[in-house]
């Protein structure tokens, strides 16, 4: 092995910015786009044309699990209905979250919010109120449809903002002879309420990067290639959907960076064009599919992370540059995004219904390479290689401790591997042997037990980790197959110092053949 030094200094700026007309979709005075949402609670739905009508004044309370400060929000909106709901005033919340209902409802439960939730996937209806991603709104509706009030990001307690919405909007109502307005033009496609509305968001970032290597084939702490190189990289990501109807919407992603494919190639975004991707989503009583790219993670050891908060690979390299098969078939040499988030593209199934959720994926995070001996030989091409196919399926299910005020968890993960044999013909491309063939199947058990409050117990142990290798050429110049197993887990404490702040400690230990 070469001796390896490598030192690098990066500066990041990212930044979520939604794209949205000059004006706010709606204007106090304007009728409120119509919408049709499911409650995260119960299979039924909130419908405007239903609710409005039923109150003198509804308020409608956008929202997002990863937004600390919408979070914080809800809190004074609960206590605001506990004084003020019934008949006359009430409020919906609308979560804005895009895919782990398990995780809003564990958000909504802790946090002691019983006024009702409606699940907004995709920012639709946030698209037609004209409220930004990630941004906590509050908008007062009357019982004719009529927007009285909006305020964004309302500061201190959003109960007292509630309070003075409701008296500046009956001063409007009681002091004014005019008609309803009539909506402005948006610059939504579709009318609101039409269920085909288009909402998008985007991250752009800039990188002055710098690295210095000594030595060939020079890597990082965790394996992954490091170039001597200097200078700007950027990346910018647009993200839209559009909803084509009740239960169905689509979308995609563009993706514009001098970053290199080599990016996509190594995680955690397995991506199959640098230019991005394509997705569509079909939603029905609790149950989700989806078709294109989608995000997912499971546990540590299922997909190889490092541990429960990010996501490179365990262990050093193999001295090749190329790591070892993973235990969870992945191996992560990219360091763009620390993250326990991967993005794939395949199918992605979802069924949830009050604490239980069941999710099967399948997908394909690394490609075929049919490259010829002679290119991979004398032009410096990568070798050609086998395409790998992944599926996966997991239950999870959790239940809210009242003496603490966190969650008792229980999961089963189950992920398995293969290199498809079909997808490269080593012999027409001129290699004398074709390279071994690798499957793996691991099985793991996840749980989480609150001991105090901001105290919590959690672990993960391999009940089943196999790996097979199929055409390993021994000694004896035979094509022979290797099995190996294994065992592990990894176990520790997770103490909430306070919101944000938090100490985790853990123990991992597996064992000499775990793969």
């Amino acid at each position: 092995m070469n001796r390896l030094l490598i030192a690098g200094a990066a500066i990041a700026i990212a930044a979520s910015v939604y794209a949205a007309p000059a004006a706010r979709a709606v204007e106090p005075g304007q009728t409120a786009p119509a919408f049709d949402l499911r409650l995260v609670e119960g299979r039924d739905d909130a419908r405007s044309e239903e609710l409005f009508p039923r109150h003198e004044h509804t308020f409608l309370v956008f929202w997002r699990s990863s937004c600390p400060h919408c979070v914080e929000s809800l809190l004074g909106c609960e206590r605001f209905y506990r004084v003020y709901g019934g008949e006359d005033i009430t409020v919906l919340g609308i979560n804005t979250d895009d895919g782990d209902r398990l995780a809003a409802r564990g958000t909504i439960e802790s946090n002691g919010i019983t006024f009702p939730q409606a699940l907004d996937a995709g920012g639709m209806a946030s698209a037609d109120y004209g409220v930004p991603f990630e941004t906590f709104a509050l908008i007062l509706v009357d019982r004719g449809g009529i927007v009285r009030g909006i305020r964004f990001d309302p500061e201190g307690d959003a109960g007292a903002a509630m309070e003075e919405m409701l008296r500046e909007g009956s001063v409007a109502v009681a002091g004014s002879a005019e008609s309803p307005v009539a909506p402005a033009e948006s610059a939504v496609p579709a009318a609101a309420g039409s269920g085909r509305t288009f909402s998008y968001h985007g991250l752009q970032r800039i990188r002055l990067l710098a690295v210095d290597a000594q030595g060939d084939d020079a890597t990082g702490l965790y394996g992954e290639p490091a170039n001597t190189q200097r200078g700007v990289q950027y990346r910018l990501e647009v993200e839209g959907s559009l909803r084509l109807a009740k239960s169905l919407r689509a979308g995609g992603l563009l993706r514009i960076s001098n970053e290199g494919e080599e990016v996509l190639a190594s995680g955690p975004e397995y991506l199959g064009s640098e230019w991005g991707s394509a997705f569509a989503e079909v939603e029905a009583r609790g149950f989700v599919g989806r078709l294109g790219y989608y995000d997912i993670f499971m546990t540590p050891l299922t997909l190889m992370l490092w541990d429960w908060d990010d996501n490179p690979r365990i262990g050093g390299n193999a001295g090749c540059g190329c790591g070892g098969a993973a235990a969870g078939v992945l191996l992560l040499e990219s360091l763009e995004e620390l993250g326990p988030v991967l993005t794939f593209e395949g199918a992605l199934a979802t069924y949830s219904v009050s604490g239980i959720e069941a999710r099967a994926f399948y997908a394909i995070p690394r490609r075929a390479i049919e490259t010829s001996y002679s290119a991979y030989r004398f032009g410096g091409d990568d070798r050609a290689r086998y395409s790998q196919e992944i599926a996966g399926a997991e239950l999870r299910w959790q239940r809210l401790d009242e003496r603490t005020g966190s969650f008792w968890k229980a999961e089963a993960h189950a992920i398995a591997s293969f290199e498809n044999e079909n997808s490269v013909d080593f012999a027409a491309l001129g290699y004398t042997g074709a390279d071994p063939r690798v499957r793996t199947r691991t099985l793991s058990f996840t749980a989480e037990a609150p001991i105090m409050r901001y105290v919590r117990l959690r672990g993960e142990i391999i009940a089943l980790n196999e790996t097979e290798e199929e055409g390993i050429l021994n000694q004896n110049l035979e094509y022979v197959d290797e099995t190996r197993t294994g065992n592990g887990g990894i176990g520790g404490i997770a103490i909430d110092v306070r919101p944000g702040a938090s100490l985790l400690v853990d123990y991992l230990r597996l064992s000499r053949d775990f793969s």
